[in-house]
């Protein structure tokens, strides 16, 4: 299967039709059906870790860095591409994944992503040109720039914002998931 191109130009078009779907599916009282089924579909509490660490071994990253905070999950990584609006717009979709059925990449089916919302409501993703918060699942929104930040890096901020858990909870199931099962990737 090849890579399909978005067929948005730029993060606000992709924000105006997807809130309008989003607000759709609200008002249709489809919406969260759908973020239960889609937030909810892995019963590890961590792992949202290994789907986090398979972007950036798509990328080609050499270094990954974990940074667990009492409000926040700071992800970093030096991948060899940045995000560019293909992988914008397969992030904030479902099913619609552009990486390739080549059997060089993880993860092709676009729901791994939406792990991370089990503790964010607004994951932020800072790559390249790009900075973007998701909002609902599916809306893109652009974000100030992080300062002082290398243009090469990627950075996946997930602020403990989830409306069903406290930034303690998050906190404490992060922390308790890294020590017991993934350790050894997050030495990477």
């Amino acid at each position: 299967m090849a890579k399909r191109e978005s067929i948005f130009t730029t993060i606000e078009d992709m924000q105006t039709e997807k809130s309008a779907w989003v607000q759709q599916t609200k008002r249709l009282n489809n919406f969260e059906g759908i973020k239960n089924t889609l937030t909810k579909l892995y019963t590890s509490s961590g792992h949202f870790i290994f789907e986090l660490l398979q972007n950036a071994e798509d990328v080609f990253a050499t270094s990954v860095t974990f940074k667990l905070e009492s409000n926040r999950l700071v992800f970093e990584h030096n991948g060899t591409r940045p995000f560019d609006i293909n992988d914008i717009d397969s992030i904030t979709n479902i099913g619609d994944s552009t990486k390739e059925d080549n059997g060089n990449t993880i993860g092709k089916f676009g729901i791994g992503f939406k792990s991370v919302f089990e503790y964010t409501d607004s994951p932020e993703i800072h790559s390249g040109d790009y900075h973007f918060t998701i909002e609902d699942l599916f809306v893109p929104k652009v974000i100030s720039p992080l300062i002082n930040v290398e243009k090469s890096k990627t950075i996946i901020i997930l602020p403990f914002n989830n409306s069903s858990k406290s930034e303690k909870q998050c906190y404490d199931e992060i922390n308790a998931s890294r020590s017991e099962e993934h350790t050894s990737e997050l030495q990477s």
